[in-house]
């Protein structure tokens, strides 16, 4: 089964993409259509000998990309993916959306300051709650700990400096929350 998004060969039944985060929804007719077969290359290619073919399967392209999302990227899977508890986040996807929330508050606050309503910080906050504590527990789930690692937070000082390292970690080989973004 392939990502419709990014076309990335899932693992059985997965309900997201680990390479883009993008939501699986595919049918049964379409999982009967998909090519099971594996694809051989020809030893020719525009009448070109290609010596390193010889007609047997490729090896499978890892994009050097991969897990390394850009800014616009990562606000459009930290929506997409606001009520995710389940998989995982890279680094890049994490810090992106933690930049946006300190972005976001800073600005409402200050229209709150500047004589605006009180209300929308709160409102905005509360709307950003859920979606950040989604993506922490995802950035956790990429580093191979729980969503209980987010307790490590009610030591004084030293806990918020542990919490802040294990963010900063390169992420796990495949774990129980899915494979590593490739």
């Amino acid at each position: 089964m392939f990502c419709p998004n990014c076309g990335k060969d899932l693992p059985e039944n997965a309900a997201f993409c680990p390479e883009c985060g993008n939501k699986v929804t595919i049918t049964k007719e379409q999982v009967y259509t998909q090519n099971t077969e594996p694809e051989f290359t020809s030893p020719f290619d525009n009448g070109n000998y290609q010596s390193e073919s010889y007609g047997f399967p490729q090896q499978e392209y890892v994009n050097p990309n991969a897990g390394k999302v850009d800014f616009k990227t990562a606000i459009k899977l930290f929506f997409q993916n606001y009520a995710n508890f389940e998989t995982r986040s890279t680094k890049t996807e994490y810090w992106w959306a933690f930049l946006f929330n300190i972005l976001v508050s800073s600005l409402t606050s200050s229209i709150s300051f500047s004589g605006g309503i009180a209300v929308i910080s709160s409102v905005v906050s509360v709307a950003l709650l859920i979606p950040g504590l989604a993506v922490t527990v995802r950035r956790l789930h990429d580093t191979g700990k729980s969503w209980t690692y987010m307790l490590i937070n009610l030591i004084p000082l030293v806990g918020w400096i542990l919490f802040i390292i294990q963010l900063c970690k390169d992420s796990d080989e495949d774990n129980r929350w899915g494979p590593k973004a490739r």
